[in-house]
């Protein structure tokens, strides 16, 4: 029998705030992003904390300044340095509710990162947890070497439901408001821990708001899915 579809989003879902930043402070300390790029990064977060500028113009910004600070960087070495990170980090970096959530629907659904994350984030994040595939931002490489470009970002709201295109979505899990059309397309969204955003408009659609601890939300998440 064909397998039905999640779709799992990290930040704020998966990861228990913006996973980009401690990878990116970590890759700034061992050398792989220079120190204006690492200012310029921070200067944003600044801008970010303030209110000055909104989540998904942040998130924008922080993709295009990291892609570039990455320029003249092999695609490995950045890819191997991030998954070790995110190896020996987990317990810090990672809700346990997504382990028991991914090895809840493993037999019967095809599992699938959506994500603004860059790929080799993302692609760590994928092997972490045994999951299927993964739709990301993408940084420009050319023969093994980021360029600098982004040739697919998934910074805004509707790029992530543009990717998923007709897919049949059965389970999909967000936390703000990028995530509110791949949540609308799926046949049970379930908001983990929402901002305000999307709360209102979990509130407005009916959808179920997940807020207690890992295991509680798992057990609901059991109770509601026939599996």
């Amino acid at each position: 029998m064909e397998k039905k579809l999640a779709c799992y989003d990290i930040d704020g879902t998966l990861a228990k705030g913006m996973l980009d930043i401690p990878i990116v402070i970590s890759e700034c300390k061992n050398g792989f992003v220079n120190f204006f790029t690492c200012a310029e990064l921070a200067a944003l977060m600044v801008e970010y904390k303030l209110g000055k500028i909104d989540y998904e113009t942040a998130s924008d910004r922080l993709i295009r300044a990291h892609a570039f600070g990455l320029r003249g960087r092999h695609e490995s070495e950045v890819a191997n340095h991030a998954e070790k990170y995110i190896q020996e980090n987990y317990k810090k970096l990672f809700r346990e509710f997504g382990k028991i959530a991914i090895e809840l629907l493993r037999k019967s659904h095809r599992q699938i990162i959506v994500t603004a994350a860059p790929g080799y984030i993302a692609n760590g994040v994928k092997n972490l947890f045994n999951m299927d595939d993964i739709i990301s931002t993408q940084y420009e490489i050319h023969n093994g070497i980021y360029t600098g470009n982004v040739p697919t970002s998934l910074a805004h709201k509707d790029a992530k439901i543009n990717l998923l295109g007709d897919c049949d979505i059965d389970v999909a899990f967000g936390d703000s408001e990028r995530d509110i059309e791949m949540l609308r397309k799926a046949k049970h969204p379930f908001c983990i821990s929402p901002t305000k955003g999307l709360a209102r408009v979990a509130n407005e659609e009916g959808w179920a708001i997940y807020e207690d601890s890992d295991s509680s939300i798992c057990n609901k998440i059991n109770k509601s899915l026939i599996i």
